[in-house]
């Protein structure tokens, strides 16, 4: 399966990804990536936000992975998902919007409150979210709703 993921693609979506490890994510060359029922934890999304600061992934705009519950509470959940990374919290009522594709040819708007900004080696920055068993990471231009 890894052979698939270091093809150019512009979306993919995996909605039963029990098997999917930290590796293949990092092998995606993937722009938007939709994963579900995932068994990775905020340990390996810290690993991957790590990886991703120092370069990896350069194409990816938009992740969004559904992972299995925890008994964490949010603030614990967001410490071990940005452990050991500089980032800046965003307001939780601080609303902002990304362009989605996913496959399809119109645009989606997707609003997202709150979240934390992280910046890659390069510059660019990008949004982590961390709410409700999911971890969300956005890395497009924003627009202010």
């Amino acid at each position: 399966m890894s052979q698939f993921f270091v093809q150019n693609l512009d979306y993919i979506v995996i909605t039963n990804a029990a098997l999917l490890t930290l590796d293949d994510l990092l092998l995606m060359n993937v722009s938007e990536i939709q994963i579900d029922k995932t068994r990775m934890i905020e340990k390996d999304f810290n690993r991957f936000l790590k990886h991703w600061i120092a370069g990896s992934n350069p194409r990816l705009k938009y992740l969004w992975i559904g992972g299995r519950g925890t008994d964490d509470d949010r603030e614990e959940c967001e410490r071990k998902l940005l452990n050991e990374i500089d980032h800046r919290k965003i307001p939780d009522e601080e609303k902002r919007t990304c362009v989605r594709h996913m496959g399809s040819y119109a645009e989606h708007m997707e609003s997202v409150l709150g979240g934390f900004y992280i910046r890659r080696k390069d510059g660019t920055e990008a949004i982590v979210l961390s709410k409700n068993h999911f971890f969300h990471l956005i890395l497009q231009e924003l627009v202010n709703v």
